[in-house]
């Protein structure tokens, strides 16, 4: 299963700047001062929120147990998977790649 460290250097490498939220244990990821990612350093399971399109929330919340709306995020922007292995980690990268392209080309 993906673990913090892969994915923190996966993000790393797509050039995103990555910071510290106000909770110290949140990880802050933005590409074009765009937040896209919000990764829970210490939690485990491993649990990321992403900012996806609303009918890949709508598929993938009613798919999989292990996705749902944004947990303390706007539900219809943002998506919350817990790292169970109920995705695999390729489906999981590619929903980060998904965020980030979607952060590279939002003005809000």
């Amino acid at each position: 299963m993906i673990s913090f460290d892969f994915l923190d250097s996966y993000l790393q490498k797509q050039g995103v700047i990555a910071g510290n939220s106000q909770k110290e244990e949140l990880i802050v990821y933005s590409i074009n001062d765009n937040i896209f990612a919000y990764v829970g350093k210490t939690s485990k399971p491993l649990r990321i929120s992403l900012r996806v399109d609303e009918v890949l929330i709508k598929h993938l919340t009613e798919e999989y147990e292990s996705v749902m709306p944004g947990h303390k995020l706007n539900p219809n922007k943002w998506l919350t998977l817990v790292v169970t292995g109920q995705l695999d980690d390729q489906s999981i990268v590619d929903l980060v790649n998904r965020a980030i392209a979607l952060a590279k080309n939002t003005n809000d």
